[in-house]
């Protein structure tokens, strides 16, 4: 909608699963809950893009294992380069 008061986060996030380049139009405010880009993909943002305040649109998920994260205290040794 792009009115700043109807949630556009499907509506973005279905346009990000068909296009590999999203434009938000200018003069409109897009209100949407968390979106997740993947390599290669662009979101382009002439309008403007407002996150929403509520709180059950911002899932709690378990943090993924990176670099450095493990079950011992010190990941790599201290000569590492």
């Amino acid at each position: 909608a792009g009115d700043g008061l109807t949630k556009d986060t499907n509506a973005i996030r279905a346009a990000l699963k068909a296009c590999n380049e999203v434009l938000l139009a200018a003069n409109h405010t897009f209100l949407s809950g968390p979106l997740n880009l993947t390599s290669h993909q662009i979101l382009v943002v002439d309008g403007t893009l407002l996150a929403s305040t509520e709180r059950s649109d911002y899932a709690l998920i378990q943090p993924l294992m990176g670099y450095g994260w493990g079950n011992d205290e010190n990941c790599f040794p201290p000569d590492a380069e």
